[in-house]
């Protein structure tokens, strides 16, 4: 995901790039003055969970420099959208490692016709990416790219 985060940002979204960077700034501080003796990335997961808690809510997030970027939520907003855009596009983005955004939709999605769950060949589900796709990705004979 971190890849096409930063393709999207280099490219359609370059304008968002100032939030990145003001704002995993702002994060890595916040969790720094939480917990001064770890580093962010052995932090456990409870801290991160409470400070995502608390710029969804936009309560007053403490640690937060407001005069820098005014609101935490809109930040969470952003990451999630490019998030969700990125875990279902065409894995040539960036994305989508493998497909696996589609194979989820594609195993979870009912039947229209049955109402059915999906068995394990993919012609039953609601969302059959893989027609549309050539080898290697999909089983499409007819399309080239």
């Amino acid at each position: 995901m971190v890849n096409f985060i930063d393709k999207i940002l280099a490219r359609e979204e370059s304008h968002r790039l100032t939030d990145y960077k003001i704002c995993l700034e702002l994060i890595d501080r916040v969790l720094r003055q939480r917990d001064p003796y770890e580093e962010p990335a052995q932090m456990p997961v409870s801290m991160y969970e409470d400070l995502y808690n608390q710029m969804a809510q936009d309560s007053r997030v403490q640690g937060w420099d407001y005069s820098r970027y005014g609101s935490p939520r809109y930040f969470l907003q952003l990451l999630r959208r490019h998030t969700y855009t990125g875990a279902f596009s065409h894995p040539k983005y960036g994305g989508n490692a493998g497909a696996a955004g589609w194979a989820y939709l594609a195993h979870n999605l009912t039947d229209p016709l049955t109402g059915a769950l999906p068995a394990d060949d993919a012609q039953t589900t609601a969302f059959d990416w893989s027609r549309a796709f050539e080898r290697p990705l999909g089983r499409s004979p007819e399309y080239h790219g």
